[in-house]
């Protein structure tokens, strides 16, 4: 006599999952999620610090451009040139002006800017804390100087 098991009346009623098999799925989830919530945050923080880090090299660069090309041009220019875009200078680098350093960085997308009277700050716009996840850019207020990148901070990123 072999009996069919599958074809009994409790085996058809015993079609979705039992509260146990739930609670187990879902202790799962939680323990996969206990361990890859923290590394997606790592990764976010140095995703959002290294876009810091690469903004103050591309204005280190911009202003550099801009200052060889007023050097070359016999130091007369108002404005220069870098990339197709017209970068207004102060003492022979870009000033602190829309049309000075931020004219010069082609993309901002992410970073909010703020702008003293002789600084311009971008700072990240989507950081825990943007005043800490920011690099800052100082003009040439005299002709003696020369524009200076400072302050990068990516403790808050």
């Amino acid at each position: 006599m072999h009996r069919d098991f599958c074809n009994t009346p409790a085996a058809a009623k015993r079609r979705g999952f039992s509260l146990i098999e739930a609670v187990v799925l879902v202790c799962l989830i939680g323990i996969v999620l206990a361990f890859a919530l923290p590394r997606y945050t790592r990764v976010a923080h140095s995703a959002r610090a290294s876009e810091v880090v690469a903004l103050s090299a591309t204005l280190r660069y911009a202003a550099e451009a801009a200052h060889v090309q007023y050097v070359a041009t016999g130091e007369r220019q108002s404005a220069v040139s870098v990339d197709r875009k017209i970068i207004r200078l102060r003492n022979g680098y870009p000033d602190a002006s829309v049309s000075g350093i931020r004219n010069a960085v082609l993309d901002l997308d992410g970073f909010t800017i703020s702008e003293t009277d002789n600084a311009v700050i971008f700072a990240r716009s989507d950081a825990a804390a943007a005043s800490r996840c920011s690099v800052t850019y100082h003009p040439a207020l005299e002709s003696s100087q020369v524009a200076v990148v400072s302050d990068l901070d990516t403790s808050g990123c």
